[in-house]
């Protein structure tokens, strides 16, 4: 067999190195046979989540049974000082990756989005009426639900353009 040198793959088209990237992909997806292990989570793993998930379901109905309408709270400050530290870190994450242009930033940028929906969730729910409500769901509408919007699209887009990559295709883009 002939060796392929660079000067033979610049002569190609960009559409037709992704063809052949494609071709070549499938080649090594053809041979690739995971260990068993692998197979046994991949099929087992879902079901346990469907598992925990049929758990929770009572577990639901039980707090909604018997949790206390008031509750006073130690370590107050713990608990949001913390959660606000893991935002922190999570976002700083998402940044750091998108802007090293990692694929990682697909996870980063869910996580993040998740924290804010969760600030924004207790947040709202534990103010007490008032300003404090006021200040919570004007933070929660114009700042954290919209910001937590734009980083799942910004997954989604980073996912879209990591699979047409990886797949031998220009990324495409909406106007």
């Amino acid at each position: 067999m002939p060796e392929i040198t660079d000067e033979m793959l610049l002569q190609l088209t960009a559409a037709e190195r992704g063809q052949l990237t494609a071709r070549l992909q499938a080649l090594a997806a053809a041979d690739y046979h995971p260990p068993t292990r692998v197979v046994r989570a991949r099929r087992w793993f879902p079901r346990i989540l469907a598992a925990c998930c049929a758990l929770l379901v009572p577990w639901i109905i039980t707090l909604a049974a018997r949790l206390p309408r008031h509750y006073v709270a130690g370590h107050w400050q713990v608990v949001w000082i913390g959660f606000d530290v893991a935002l922190f870190g999570a976002l700083a994450w998402a940044a750091w990756s998108l802007w090293r242009r990692q694929t990682i930033a697909i996870a980063a940028t869910i996580v993040a989005a998740t924290l804010l929906l969760c600030d924004a969730w207790f947040d709202v729910t534990t103010s007490a009426p008032g300003s404090d409500l006021a200040v919570s769901l004007a933070t929660a509408c114009l700042v954290e639900i919209p910001l937590a919007a734009c980083l799942v699209f910004v997954s989604y887009r980073v996912r879209s353009v990591t699979v047409s990559l990886s797949r031998g295709r220009v990324p495409t883009y909406r106007r």
